[in-house]
């Protein structure tokens, strides 16, 4: 009962600060756009009415991808298509795949990381392993490793052997986000020659503590595979 009472009360402060926003001049023509896309998405039997139910309602259907793909790329502030991307994203939307890519692609020039992970949740979310390659294209990137951590432990946890060499190599890497990144991710691997537990105990010694937490938890992991 608690959590529906919280979780109505998060929607109608969401839809208040909605209506706040839509009266802001900087706005009107997203929500235009965003009332657009929600008249397509009625005719399909919805009821809905504002950006809000497209944050924050569970969609499960595919029929809503054409019509975010139509309307994503009018908003003059990209961030409205990084907050209703979800409404799209459910495990086995391969079609979605693209969308993901091309706003990746357009975030990850100057939007900050918080924005920028939505698409990071979104590749992981749909786990299409139909994007192996794409996802391997960015494992080589460490900018994009840095970017979709997420992304690149669903390459770990598919056991793709590329990954696991790339992964072996980034345990030294410079950026703390990339280490963390490659310990979890080779924990997922089978290691019959104790390479992985190997590289992951000098990680015991690091003086960074959270370094340290993370390899525990990878050993632990590594134990049962």
């Amino acid at each position: 009962m608690k959590e529906k009472f919280v979780e109505r009360f998060l929607y109608e402060q969401s839809i208040s600060e909605e209506m706040h926003d839509r009266d802001k001049p900087e706005y009107q023509h997203d929500y235009q756009i965003v009332d657009l896309m929600i008249e397509e998405i009625n005719q399909l039997g919805y009821n809905l009415k504002y950006e809000t139910d497209l944050r924050l309602r569970e969609f499960h259907d595919k029929e809503l991808i054409p019509i975010y793909k139509k309307y994503y790329l009018q908003f003059n502030n990209i961030g409205f298509a990084e907050d209703t991307l979800g409404m799209v994203t459910k495990k086995g939307f391969s079609e979605t795949v693209p969308i993901v890519q091309n706003l990746y692609d357009i975030l990850k020039q100057n939007a900050p990381l918080y924005q920028i992970a939505s698409c990071d949740n979104a590749f992981y979310q749909i786990k299409d392993k139909k994007s192996i390659d794409l996802f391997l294209k960015y494992l080589n990137n460490e900018k994009d490793v840095i970017h979709l951590p997420l992304t690149m432990l669903l390459l770990a946890r598919w056991k793709i052997p590329e990954a696991k060499t790339m992964f072996l190599k980034y345990m030294n890497n410079s950026n703390r986000d990339i280490v963390f990144t490659s310990i979890e991710a080779l924990s997922y691997y089978e290691d019959p020659e104790n390479e992985i537990k190997a590289l992951i105990e000098k990680k015991l010694e690091s003086s960074d503590k959270d370094i340290r937490i993370a390899a525990k938890k990878a050993l632990k992991r590594l134990s049962k595979q």
